[in-house]
């Protein structure tokens, strides 16, 4: 497998999208959400730079949120706390994430929240998978 954000964000897509209880997790990002609980993921802010002149290194992260029906708060906000520790235990597993990453530093989690996924108002939380490092030659860039 290459070592590539594409990859590094396929991987946390389909890893936490298997976690029994998430009902819906898109391989892409779609416009509207309308199976509950439903995660998504996308590259976040990255920073990339010329390690050697064959090689770079790009420290990225992953954004993923969770989100939840709002339509009744308190059973929403009940149904989330877990997902907390079981997201963390999926990843925390594989440090190269399937292959896709050299390491990755650390996951960050806001607290529950009010959160929008186009129209729908959801109830949910965000992470984000930070000092994902991935180095590549060069002349593959």
């Amino acid at each position: 497998m290459a070592k590539t954000i594409d990859a590094a964000v396929t991987y946390v897509r389909a890893t936490v999208g298997a976690i029994d209880g998430i009902r819906n997790a898109p391989t892409g990002l779609p416009d509207n959400l309308s199976i509950y609980p439903a995660f998504v993921a996308w590259p976040g802010q990255s920073e990339c730079y010329r390690e050697s002149s064959d090689t770079v290194r790009g420290l990225w992260s992953i954004v993923g949120q969770l989100h939840f029906s709002r339509r009744d708060l308190g059973t929403a906000a009940a149904q989330a706390t877990p997902f907390y520790r079981l997201i963390e235990l999926a990843l925390m597993t594989d440090p190269t994430m399937g292959g896709a990453c050299d390491t990755y530093e650390r996951i960050l989690f806001s607290p529950l929240k009010p959160m929008l996924w186009g129209d729908n108002q959801t109830i949910g939380f965000e992470f984000t998978v930070s000092g994902i490092k991935i180095r590549e030659d060069s002349a593959a860039t």
